[in-house]
């Protein structure tokens, strides 16, 4: 088995692209534990634009994928990658 070393921000977008292709989405407040708060803050923006756009939906402290967004699934999970790009040239 081949293991690949990824960084904590990939580590994240991986958790967030995972989760989010699941039913149950993905819930911030266990990502928090494992990333820490300030992982969450960069992505917070970009969670509330892509509610703002309908394509994803939070519950409590979950946040799932849209009808809409499903059928844009690659499109929120570039959302995601960009956040992640704005936050390594940090």
């Amino acid at each position: 088995m081949t293991r690949t070393a990824v960084s904590p921000v990939e580590a994240l977008e991986e958790t967030l692209f995972l989760g989010l292709r699941l039913n149950g989405g993905v819930n911030l407040q266990e990502v928090s534990a494992a990333f820490g708060e300030e992982a969450i803050d960069e992505v917070r923006p970009a969670i509330a634009q892509l509610i703002a756009e309908g394509l994803l939906q939070q519950l409590g402290e979950r946040i799932h994928l849209t009808a809409r967004g499903r059928l844009l699934s690659n499109e929120v999970f570039q959302r995601f990658i960009a956040t992640a790009d704005l936050a390594r040239k940090m």
